[in-house]
């Protein structure tokens, strides 16, 4: 359950601790992906709710950071829903135990559907208001009361500076794209100095690609 002992995933899996949408619902959120789902063992059919676990498999293998961006996206779709959301303490590719029990039902959904189509997908996410999406007091920093010109950005670099260097290997991906939210306001020499201290943290390409869009957005 350490992050830097977890090389990628090969399947995505969703818990729910309170799922109230019905599989009909669910293969709406999923269009056409295949998938297995199952209630878990702390699950009760005498509840008016299920514990359920989903598990997707993947056009390809994918990477800590894919993994990371793929469950904000399914999390900003089950948010939407409004009929129960991902248990947010199993979103993280290293904290995922796939266990073989199912205490009431288990469903297949395979006839006619295909693995997740990850590059497709990862194509499309950048462009959704996901759950790590800068918040509005980042897009429109205030400094003293203003909001900040081209010729008044030192507070709002002094604050980009702090998110860069308090990065870590868990939260880059976070903290990339609350950067370049805030990055609008930055002119292009300014930009191009931030686009540098976010490699030299070791921000991957995907990362900064997403960050790119809120930027320039």
């Amino acid at each position: 359950m350490v992050k830097d002992n977890c090389l990628g995933a090969a399947v995505l899996g969703f818990d729910f601790d309170h799922a109230l949408f019905t599989d009909r619902q669910l293969e709406e959120i999923l269009r056409g992906v295949e998938h297995l789902i199952y209630t878990t063992i702390s699950h009760d059919p005498g509840l008016s709710y299920r514990k359920l676990r989903v598990v997707v498999p993947l056009s390809r293998p994918i990477s800590v950071s894919e993994h990371e961006r793929l469950m904000a996206y399914y999390a900003w779709e089950f948010e939407k829903l409004n009929r129960g959301g991902l248990d947010e303490s199993t979103l993280k590719a290293e904290r995922k135990f796939y266990m073989p029990h199912a205490q009431a039902d288990v469903k297949w959904v395979k006839k006619r559907k295909q693995p997740l189509n990850v590059d497709r997908l990862l194509l499309k996410i950048p462009k959704v208001a996901l759950v790590q999406a800068p918040q509005p007091h980042d897009l429109v920093e205030l400094i003293n009361g203003q909001q900040p010109t081209t010729n008044n950005n030192n507070g709002l670099i002094v604050k980009i500076n702090g998110i860069i260097d308090s990065m870590t290997a868990g939260d880059r991906s976070h903290k990339a794209t609350r950067v370049g939210g805030m990055m609008r306001h930055l002119d292009a020499d300014q930009r191009d100095q931030v686009w540098q201290r976010m490699r030299q943290k070791g921000v991957d390409d995907a990362a900064l690609r997403s960050a790119r869009k809120y930027a320039e957005s």
